[in-house]
């Protein structure tokens, strides 16, 4: 439920006012640059129209100062943009997963109107200062220490990020830099095209680290995981989808070598079955009976497939862990 949450939040979090300039236009995965680490696609129209999508928002826990409903998030999203962010029809974010504060962005594909947007960001951003990147208008704004630019390369599509991901961005739209490629890109592409998905490499130095554990996941706090097989996990790729009544989720995850695809298999199966004798709720239980841990080399897959209507009632029960 929390991915479901976090992928309407981050959408509307990244569809910020942006400005103009006028180009053709391409297909926004194409744009991702070869230096990109992890890259996202979200159908945001799709996500945004589906009356059981808005449903599951409305019913799953939030916070106090969180908007309590999809139309409130909306409400809220739309103020700080300016712009009715019904109109984004897709959402493509990428950057370097090792340091995503200083290169990451996010390309919007949409139907945009160059006085509409240059208005918006002079109200969301009056400070916001106009140049030119290869004869693209680039708008950079920085607020609170943070700096964001903005640029409109056709009337279809709208990057937004940080200065340099912006740059990138230009640069494989003129011909200039290499897109996106390799094994993320790979895994990213063998997602499908689903509502959501993503692909990410892990940083280097890996998750591990003394005394690593999952204590982070309800149920699972005493099921600790060696560090050596989280610095093994390389790629992750993440895929929801909704077909009539049904949600689907597909997690992949590729590690440097079998045997830490096998140790993380059976920690996978393991933590279900302790979660399984620790719910007293059937319809949990249930769920978790759904969920399917397979092996394949150096590659574990976790997949689930649940109805809305079950989702929905788990998504108003709270305190379902211990």
């Amino acid at each position: 439920m929390k991915l479901a949450i976090s992928i309407i939040t981050v959408v509307a979090g990244a569809l910020l006012a942006v400005a103009c300039s006028s180009s053709r236009a391409a297909d926004p995965r194409s744009l991702a640059p070869a230096s990109a680490t992890f890259i996202g696609e979200a159908r945001v129209a799709d996500i945004l129209r589906d009356p059981d999508l808005a449903t599951l928002y409305d019913v799953a826990p939030k916070g106090a100062e969180a908007p309590q409903t999809l139309q409130e998030l909306l409400a809220s999203g739309s103020l700080k943009a300016g712009m009715d962010l019904r109109t984004i029809q897709t959402a493509v974010v990428f950057g370097e997963a090792a340091r995503p504060k200083e290169y990451a962005g996010a390309i919007l594909q949409g139907s945009f109107d160059p006085e509409v947007l240059r208005a918006a960001l002079n109200k969301a951003s009056p400070g916001a200062t106009e140049t030119k990147y290869k004869d693209i208008q680039v708008f950079v704004s920085t607020e609170g220490g943070d700096t964001t630019a903005y640029a409109m390369l056709s009337r279809e599509l709208v990057v937004v990020g940080t200065l340099p991901s912006v740059h990138s961005v230009i640069d494989v739209h003129n011909g200039d830099q290499k897109p996106m490629s390799g094994r993320v890109w790979e895994t990213f592409q063998s997602l499908g095209t689903p509502m959501f998905r993503l692909a990410a490499e892990l940083p280097k130095q890996g998750l591990g680290g003394p005394g690593a554990d999952l204590g982070d996941l309800p149920g699972l706090g005493a099921l600790p995981l060696g560090a050596e097989t989280l610095d093994a996990l390389e790629v992750v790729g993440v895929a929801l989808d909704k077909a009539a009544q049904n949600l689907s989720l597909h997690a992949q995850l590729d590690f440097r070598d079998a045997g830490s695809a096998d140790q993380m298999e059976g920690m996978l199966s393991g933590g279900l079955s302790l979660l399984r004798g620790f719910s007293s709720d059937r319809q949990l239980r249930d769920l978790l009976d759904q969920v399917q841990v397979t092996l394949s080399g150096a590659r574990v897959d976790v997949r689930l497939r649940v109805s809305v209507a079950d989702l929905q009632a788990l998504a108003a029960k709270p305190g379902l862990l211990p």
